[in-house]
């Protein structure tokens, strides 16, 4: 289930949210990403720079065994003139596929790309989107409130 802030939550027997630390509860946009797949995009800004962050999952099938895989993108956009520090901060769990600098430099961008396999039969929920985000400074690996 996609939720406010970047972060996605896994249901069956996994009841967990991942997500990015980057996001502190600074005003945001929440909005499905166009093209063709039903990727959710959260956007706000960080010291002038636009950081979005954008989820995708989807059930996949390797050997017969049904799997959730979760892939996510933390772009940031930094058109100031000056330097913008902005550590995406993923949560444990999720697997770097590249890597990209913390500080990003004046008029530049960077972005990391992640992703989560679950468990045999675990899955995540396309239905409504709800707030589901953690509060600054608590735990990214527990269940919403």
């Amino acid at each position: 289930m996609t939720c406010l802030g970047g972060t996605f939550f896994v249901q069956d027997g996994i009841n967990r949210n991942f997500g990015f630390g980057i996001y502190d509860g600074a005003p945001m946009t929440w909005a499905d990403a166009g093209g063709y797949l039903p990727a959710q995009v959260t956007t706000f800004r960080i010291s002038g720079a636009t950081v979005s962050i954008t989820e995708f999952a989807d059930k996949v099938v390797l050997g017969g065994d049904s799997y959730v895989a979760v892939y996510s993108r933390v772009a940031v956009d930094n058109a100031t003139a000056h330097v913008v520090v902005a550590d995406p901060a993923p949560s444990a769990g999720l697997v770097a596929l590249n890597t990209a600098p913390d500080t990003v430099t004046a008029m530049g961008s960077a972005s990391m790309i992640t992703w989560w396999r679950s468990t045999a039969s675990a899955t995540t929920t396309r239905g409504p989107r709800r707030p589901c985000w953690t509060a600054p400074g608590a735990s990214l690996g527990t269940s919403p409130t």
